[in-house]
């Protein structure tokens, strides 16, 4: 999509191409319920772009799974980014005011620049979040190997919630301050 305004893009499966979805200058869009993997590039990229909602995305086995590339205010939640070779999730630092929380995150690779007034969790709200568990808050950091964050963090009130705040996010200075754990 380029220069596309409130358009939506629900319920499809892209597989196998060089790009599964790609905005560029668009705005006000929904990207919800896609199931984008096997790209060459990426599986969804957003450059450019502003205001938009992606929400129950699933972009795996792809070179790289989700990318932010100079785009503002968009909201990132309830995603599956799992066994992209590249990178699963990368922003860049140009990229400012976009809240991401409440995605399972299941890489080796995360990168994400500071950019400006990002946030990576919300604050703990009532509600079955994406691995289960009883409330929604921040996203869950794993690794293929099992020794990802949300993977080894402590959890001892079992809120579903780590006692700890997870500060290593690959070249940021930002930190998701409730990320999420196992359901147990």
């Amino acid at each position: 999509m380029s220069s596309c305004r409130n358009c939506t893009i629900d319920n499809n499966k892209l597989l196998n191409n060089g790009l599964g979805i790609y905005t560029l200058y668009s705005s006000g869009n929904i990207i919800s319920n896609n199931t984008v993997t096997n790209n060459e590039e990426y599986g969804i990229a957003i450059q450019s772009s502003k205001d938009n909602l992606l929400s129950g995305n699933t972009a795996s086995d792809s070179s790289r799974g989700i990318h932010f590339g100079n785009s503002d205010g968009n909201t990132f939640s309830d995603n599956t980014v799992q066994n992209n070779s590249v990178y699963g999730f990368y922003i860049c630092p140009r990229s400012d005011r976009n809240l991401i929380y409440n995605n399972y995150f299941n890489n080796t690779n995360m990168t994400i620049k500071n950019g400006e007034g990002n946030s990576y969790n919300i604050t703990k709200t009532s509600g079955t979040n994406i691995v289960g568990g009883s409330y929604i808050a921040g996203n869950f950091w794993g690794k293929p190997d099992g020794t990802g964050f949300s993977q080894t963090a402590v959890d001892k009130d079992g809120d579903g919630i780590a006692d700890s705040a997870y500060k290593n996010i690959t070249h940021s200075t930002y930190s998701d301050y409730l990320p999420l754990v196992e359901h147990k």
